[in-house]
């Protein structure tokens, strides 16, 4: 499932809770949204840890490079 179909999804069942709109969904629909999010959430978190990692590691060789300079 694509990030747009999981939220169009996603933003339906939100309507239809608040009584904003119809359901045009099934229910397996939303199970299959709802994994689809928590998979998405998952790999964004993984990222950010990658990403502050590898922030970490220049940080630490510039401060290095910086301490050979001086």
């Amino acid at each position: 499932m694509t990030p747009a179909e999981t939220t169009t999804i996603l933003r339906q069942f939100n309507e239809w809770q608040r009584g904003d709109g119809p359901l045009d969904y099934v229910p397996s629909g939303l199970i299959n949204a709802i994994d689809a999010a928590i998979e998405m959430i998952d790999r964004l978190e993984a990222a950010e840890k990658e990403r502050d990692a590898l922030r970490a590691k220049i940080e630490t060789a510039e401060n290095d490079t910086a301490h050979q300079k001086a």
